[in-house]
């Protein structure tokens, strides 16, 4: 199905992609006035964080494999609608219950947005452009990060916590009404099936694992203490289905085609990494509390740069793949990010940490989009592109939450003792990925998939 221009086209994902964002973006501003009016504990409170995990987990191989059934538009529209009326039952909340409810259906909704994007780029914009789009949806993405603490700050002193979240559903509508006028009718695939007996355990087995990695339960006293271990149970067990059931299946979750290839398998793999490391910058507040001894509130301010480079660092990156292939461009962000976790864990001067922000934010952002949903939508996966994007999503998802874990882990008193050489142990990781790219640049020259615009006329 075509669109009424490029443009439009465009601002439809940029909008969708800024509306789930800056919901990430305003959550944590958000905590203290929902925690003030409905009188939480840390333990509750961080259910917020847990279930918009845990359902934008579980539904991404079921949303993805209904957009590869019934339209990836249908649904993109769908998960707008989702994402608004998700927000504005936060913001007209009665009961905590009420805010978890949204939570999880603000986790559903950007199953729809965010893997979506990239799909829907490689069938509506030639090779030469394809890039430097994804660069700029990932631009998208650091300008809502960038704008999120500043407008809040703005929003919690006049309007209070209530109305970040009816600025996520106004960007929602935003984003719904340019859809509704800038796409047209869809063909689809009706013969692409879902095996809802494969999905139930795989959901049970993600939403298990998710559990046991977000460390929910541990430390608890009663009934919770045992969630750790109820996880793990269920976990081994629905996995163990999961693979039963799709060996035996005639359609499956995730089709061989995509399981099979080495070069899905591969990106995979750098997807966990990808996640591991943006887990990382989660943790930066705390290493400069811990290191430096600033306060949080400049621990929050000294992140900006970061953000703002991560957010130029999209659009340079983008533009770069288009010219010099994204394998290029990863190369040189795990460099850079390399060079960020030196700094992090073997200085102990502040003003080094200016350098970081620069070597951060510029590596993180040749992770994801300018690079690995790159070279996935140039592989041919016949009906699953859709599909392939959601698996990746999951795996950068479980890196996300296993990364929160490893570090935390690394920074105890039991191993390295602090952030500072939690993020010296990162070294390794960044050595760790240089043997899979090269088995990456390996595979993609064998099988002669063009990466660089301009090859074809070569």
């Amino acid at each position: 199905m075509s669109l009424k221009g490029i443009g439009g086209f465009f601002l439809v994902i940029a909008f969708g992609i800024i509306a789930g964002s800056f919901d990430l973006a305003v959550v944590g501003p958000s905590l203290p006035g929902i925690v003030g009016e409905f009188g939480l504990g840390p333990r509750s409170v961080s259910w917020v964080f847990t279930l918009y995990a845990l359902f934008n987990l579980v539904s991404l191989p079921l949303v993805t494999g209904l957009a590869d059934r019934y339209g990836k538009q249908r649904i993109m529209l769908f998960s707008l609608l989702m994402m608004g009326a998700a927000a504005l039952l936060i913001a007209f909340s009665a009961s905590f219950a009420q805010i978890l409810a949204g939570r999880a259906l603000m986790g559903m909704s950007v199953s729809g947005v965010f893997p979506i994007a990239p799909a829907l780029v490689r069938e509506h914009f030639p090779e030469g452009k394809r890039g430097s789009v994804l660069g700029m949806i990932g631009a998208s993405f650091g300008i809502s990060l960038f704008a999120g603490p500043l407008l809040s700050g703005f929003f919690l002193d006049w309007f209070g916590w209530r109305s970040l979240y009816i600025s996520v559903a106004v960007l929602a509508l935003l984003a719904l009404i340019l859809a509704l006028r800038f796409l047209d009718r869809e063909k689809v695939d009706r013969s692409v099936q879902i095996p809802m007996g494969s999905l139930l355990f795989l959901t049970l087995s993600i939403a298990s694992l998710a559990l046991l990695l977000s460390g929910t339960g541990l430390g608890a006293s009663g009934l919770m203490a045992n969630i750790p271990l109820l996880a793990g149970f269920v976990f081994a067990i629905s996995l163990w289905l999961f693979v039963r059931k799709e060996r035996r299946a005639e359609h499956r979750i995730f089709p061989a085609l995509i399981i099979r290839s080495t070069l899905t398998r591969l990106i995979l793999i750098l997807g966990i990494t990808a996640g591991v490391v943006q887990a990382c910058f989660i943790f930066l507040p705390h290493y400069l509390v811990d290191t430096f001894g600033v306060s949080d509130a400049n621990a929050s301010f000294l992140l900006l740069p970061l953000v703002a480079f991560f957010t130029l660092g999209n659009y340079l990156a983008g533009r770069l793949t288009d010219k010099a292939g994204p394998l290029t461009v990863l190369s040189m962000g795990w460099l850079l990010l390399g060079g960020a976790f030196t700094l992090l864990g073997f200085t102990q001067h502040l003003p080094w940490f200016y350098l970081v922000t620069l070597l951060f934010g510029l590596g993180l952002s040749t992770l994801e989009s300018p690079s690995l949903r790159y070279m996935l939508i140039h592989i041919p996966l016949k009906a699953f592109e859709t599909r392939a994007q959601g698996l990746l999503s999951v795996f950068i998802s479980l890196g996300q939450l296993s990364g929160s874990a490893i570090l935390g882990s690394l920074a105890s008193e039991r191993l390295a003792g602090s952030y500072q050489g939690a993020y010296a142990w990162m070294l390794v990781l960044a050595i760790g990925v240089i043997p899979a790219i090269l088995m990456l640049r390996n595979r993609f020259t064998k099988m002669k998939i063009t990466l660089k615009y301009g090859e074809h006329t070569k």
